[in-house]
């Protein structure tokens, strides 16, 4: 939840690239819908972890755990920025250091399905 709330940082941030828009009015309107696009999604974060687990049960969790869920949206728009920009989505060392977590998370998977890593 508290990724979220910075995201209100973020329309502030915004207002830096507004001087690029073809019309002044497009930068007051966006500006309002995605104060309330993300108003809304606090409300839901929110909602959605009460409803779920009880309040002591939400208390004792050791990490944010809404957190992978909010940033899928925001790697799938980097990804999206990256190739409109004509720009490689990793670098060759990205790539590399992807590729050594990626595999031990799969390591990782296959010692839980198999009873040779417990939590």
């Amino acid at each position: 939840m508290l990724v979220t709330v910075f995201l209100f940082v973020g329309i502030e941030g915004a207002s830096v690239y507004s001087r690029y828009a073809k019309r002044r009015a497009d930068v007051g309107i966006t500006t309002v819908l995605g104060f309330l696009g993300i108003l809304c999604l606090l409300i839901l974060v929110t909602m959605l972890s009460l409803g779920v687990l009880l309040r002591p049960d939400l208390a004792a969790l050791p990490a944010p755990s809404m957190a992978g869920v909010l940033e899928a949206p925001g790697t799938i728009l980097f990804v999206i920025a990256r190739r409109e920009q004509g720009q490689p989505v990793f670098t060759r060392v990205e790539w590399l250091l992807f590729g050594v977590v990626a595999a031990v998370a799969i390591g990782g998977l296959y010692g839980l399905a198999t009873g040779a890593i417990s939590i």
